[in-house]
């Protein structure tokens, strides 16, 4: 669909230093859930939902220009 792709014009192409942010938090979620003994299958999951939320609460989903 139209809706994700508008929702990455808007909040622009991430820098360098966004994208290492990005990954610093999947693999400290991940690693987070592994030690709460998360099961394996959930692990993905949960740890791509947790980025989402954070990802679309973000000012530039939040506010509306």
């Amino acid at each position: 669909t139209r809706r994700p792709s508008a929702a990455w014009e808007r909040a622009g192409t991430p820098t360098a230093d966004e994208q290492q942010e990005c990954a610093e938090f999947l693999q400290g979620y991940r690693a987070r859930l592994t030690t709460l003994k998360t099961p394996a299958n959930q692990l993905e999951l949960q740890t791509w939902a947790a980025f989402a939320r954070a990802l679309m609460s973000g000012n530039e989903f939040v506010f509306v220009d």
